[in-house]
């Protein structure tokens, strides 16, 4: 007889040793037997897809390349938490007009030594959960001012303009599927080759460890 849970399967223990079949279901106790909504919808029903973006009223100002004196936005994973940080997509936005040829990407690190957080993000302001309602509280911290360690580009985009008043591009919003995880001591930011104003933002869950 096959074992019935809820849709947040991935947190079920199965001892050692048993041979049980689980059957996913619906909040209605229907059988799933195919994804009925977009491949975030679990994530977000159970309260568990969280986002952080600039939130100042205006477009921010980003620090150029592997400063650690960052600028712009940036997630981390406390030491010590319980749970990592999975990345599940990302999107910037050029507020003006670049000054040079640049392009935008993530960049991240990890340290035994955590971030200081000059600017540390509000909860229900500068983050939050994407099932928007709840109140349930991410572990991951976020930053607009920090002083990073180790960084690393980790993912460049195609996103340049020429040094003129032409409006730039957009990298819109990239899915990045959960190809980038932040153990405890980790961290990722927004990357900027030069120094640019824009906005940014970033979705993700957490997976307990």
């Amino acid at each position: 007889m096959s074992a019935r849970v809820v849709s947040n399967d991935r947190d079920v223990k199965i001892p050692v040793g048993s041979s049980v079949g689980i059957d996913r279901i619906t909040p209605a106790n229907a059988l799933l037997t195919a994804p009925a909504h977009g491949r975030y919808y679990e994530l977000c029903r159970q309260g568990n897809l969280f986002w952080a973006g600039n939130m100042a009223g205006a477009a921010h100002a980003y620090s150029v390349a592997l400063t650690t004196t960052y600028t712009g936005l940036c997630l981390s994973n406390p030491i010590g938490n319980s749970k990592d940080i999975v990345i599940e997509a990302w999107g910037f936005s050029a507020g003006l007009a670049y000054v040079a040829l640049s392009m935008v990407g993530i960049m991240g690190g990890y340290s035994t030594t955590e971030c200081t957080h000059t600017t540390p993000g509000v909860f229900d302001t500068d983050f939050g959960c994407l099932n928007l309602g709840s109140k349930n509280s991410p572990t991951c911290l976020m930053d607009e001012h920090a002083t990073i360690v180790t960084p690393r580009l980790l993912m460049a985009l195609g996103h340049e303009a020429i040094a003129t008043a032409v409006g730039a591009g957009s990298a819109a919003m990239i899915d990045i599927g959960g190809a980038i995880r932040l153990q405890p001591g980790g961290w990722c930011a927004t990357y900027c080759l030069t120094a640019i104003t824009g906005n940014s933002c970033f979705w993700w869950s957490e997976d307990p460890r």
